[in-house]
């Protein structure tokens, strides 16, 4: 029987990032991943520019180029490991068992690093146990939202952009056994095609 590349998605199950630590013509390598918990929500939307080549009032042609893509997501926890990692800082902590701080320090002069996200759904209507998808190239800023009178939450502004390489930006794929996102990755060169 034929894989079916048609699935029917519901949802995220599962979230990871991990720090690009190269992003060259010839290497793309990242470090161990890190679970993005209590995702709440999650945008992926497709960023382009357009070219019309005119004749007089009409149209002769016309070129759409897919530029990046915008990425935002909400997290019901305030992960300190995410928010040091995507925001360029550093997670400290210190003191003894009962009495220890974890602490981000976020100064000025920081700047965001760039890092692989990949989610996961298993809630599928298909032939299909799960679905990938995995950004290679992410960058923005993360922030706590604070509020007086409900949960704090931390959001996540940024853009997709192509890895050197090979200028993929994304790649997605189903498998027909459930395929758990493996956390702890060695930083050694990344190739899909495989």
């Amino acid at each position: 029987m034929t894989f079916e590349a048609q699935q029917n998605v519901l949802a995220i199950t599962d979230a990871y990032i991990a720090k690009v630590t190269a992003n060259t013509s010839t290497t793309y390598t990242k470090g161990d991943k890190i679970k993005l918990p209590d995702l709440s929500s999650l945008e992926i939307t497709v960023t382009s520019e357009k070219k019309e080549a005119k004749a007089g009032l009409k149209i002769a042609d016309s070129f759409t180029m897919k530029t990046g893509y915008d990425v935002k997501f909400e997290e019901v926890n305030i992960p300190l490991d995410v928010l040091a990692i995507i925001n360029g800082a550093e997670l400290k902590t210190s003191g003894t068992t009962g009495k220890q701080i974890a602490e981000v320090l976020e100064t000025e002069k920081q700047v965001p690093v760039m890092f692989n996200l990949e989610i996961k759904s298993d809630l599928l209507n298909g032939q299909a146990a799960d679905i990938h998808m995995e950004m290679f190239c992410v960058k923005g800023l993360m922030d706590v939202v604070t509020t007086a009178d409900d949960y704090w939450t931390v959001s996540f502004e940024g853009t997709a952009f192509t890895r050197k390489k090979d200028g993929a930006f994304r790649r997605i794929f189903a498998n027909e056994e459930n395929t758990e996102i493996v956390p702890a990755t060695p930083s050694v060169e990344e190739n899909p095609t495989e």
